[in-house]
């Protein structure tokens, strides 16, 4: 049982490193999330190998994969339409290009996200399904809300920055927010004491010998 004890203290410590990274390590803090990921990955491998519940670890691998992509993307176009503001926009004018592209790398991150917690909700039931544990599901369920919500009002923001790009200002702030630290802190938080309350399984909840999870 040692490997599921590690492993639900390996997957709690990793989802409050997601939770709280946003609040504390500002610029750093998507470096820091995606150790929490991979940290939350390894040690939910072993909890779903200790109830023989392989679906829960492909649901996650496949969230993780999901946003690690879309932040890139993300990122891409940041970095783009940073890189027209700085070459269209003149102290009196600013070509409404550079606003269009930022909303739109903002959508492709809200729609990732969403993605991913969509998948993660999926590993959690699974989890909660096997566990008895609520906190999974109560997880799974935030996790939703929340980047369903900025994806959302990243979608009207994306709309409005083609008409008035100063209209999109708004929704975008608080899509942005949304994503980068309500969604994680109402999610992780309660993810992080679900693997800590985790019970061990019983033996006839055991994975069968040739059921095993590959690294």
């Amino acid at each position: 049982m040692g490997g599921f004890r590690e492993g639900k203290i390996l997957a709690g410590a990793g989802a409050l490193i997601v939770a709280l990274a946003p609040l504390v390590l500002g610029f750093f803090a998507p470096f820091a999330a995606f150790v929490g990921l991979l940290l939350v990955l390894e040690g939910l491998r072993e909890v779903a190998k200790a109830y023989g519940e392989e679906s829960a670890y492909k649901w996650a691998v496949k969230a993780v994969a999901v946003e690690v992509v879309g932040f890139a993307v993300f990122a891409a176009l940041g970095l783009y339409a940073a890189y027209l503001e700085a070459t269209l926009c003149e102290w009196w004018f600013c070509s409404p290009t550079p606003r269009v592209f930022g909303r739109a790398a903002l959508l492709v991150l809200a729609a990732s996200q969403l993605a991913g917690a969509t998948l993660f909700r999926k590993a959690f039931d699974a989890l909660a399904s096997k566990t008895g544990e609520k906190l999974f599901k109560a997880a799974g369920v935030a996790m939703v809300a929340g980047t369903g919500a900025a994806f959302a009002l990243s979608a009207v923001a994306a709309v409005l920055a083609w008409a008035d790009a100063s209209l999109s200002i708004v929704p975008g702030v608080i899509a942005f927010v949304i994503i980068a630290y309500v969604a994680p802190l109402t999610a992780w938080v309660p993810a992080a004491f679900a693997f800590l309350l985790a019970p061990e399984p019983r033996q006839s909840e055991q994975a069968p010998a040739g059921n095993k999870i590959q690294p």
